[in-house]
């Protein structure tokens, strides 16, 4: 039978080099898998935080252009904006209104009488109700009355009208004085 040939560690120094190696390779693989284990995740972790730098830089980017527009925007409207603050007549102005609806009314032939009533706020905006009565007139001369009323440079917002006359008998005679009842309001600035 054939001798089997049992290595001794101890006397054999081939063998013992070849599994040293064997290990030493094998701790060097260890090393060099934890190694790029720990590389990608510091790579992935720094990726991350590199994308996030990247969308902050793009949001500051976007706002920064957003406020260069409006600045540009802003240049683009300040010698209006004067202009805009004193779009709506003052206080003190009602009293010119009450004067130019007097104005309007003996422009066309008839007579009319105003009455300021209370002031109320509508979405920040301050606005005078009134009344308006005019007498003596036709449908004609209270449409041109109206329409004046509408060029005029104040803000007002008429919230009801009603007209009365004369009566069918007198339409028929050729009679066609009416009169009319005007409410409203007229928006005014709080600043004098």
């Amino acid at each position: 039978m054939a001798k089997m040939k049992i290595f001794d560690f101890k006397k054999d120094g081939f063998s013992r080099k070849i599994i040293i190696s064997a290990i030493i390779l094998a701790l060097v693989i260890i090393i060099t898998t934890v190694f790029l284990l720990v590389v990608n995740s510091s790579i992935s972790k720094k990726s991350k935080a590199i994308n996030q730098l990247r969308s902050q830089i793009s949001e500051m980017n976007l706002t920064g252009e957003t406020f260069s527009v409006l600045a540009r925007d802003f240049q683009s409207i300040s010698p209006y904006l004067e202009d805009l603050k004193n779009i709506l007549p003052s206080r003190d102005k009602l009293l010119d209104f009450s004067q130019e609806i007097s104005n309007l009314a003996t422009s066309f032939g008839m007579t009319s009488n105003l009455i300021f009533k209370d002031e109320q706020v509508i979405e920040k905006l301050t606005a005078v109700n009134f009344s308006i009565s005019l007498q003596k007139t036709d449908i004609n001369n209270l449409i041109s009355f109206l329409d004046a009323l509408h060029k005029s440079p104040y803000f007002v917002d008429i919230t009801s009208f009603d007209i009365s006359g004369v009566g069918i008998e007198r339409v028929a005679s050729g009679e066609r004085e009416i009169s009319v009842a005007i409410n409203g309001r007229i928006f005014i600035s709080e600043e004098i």
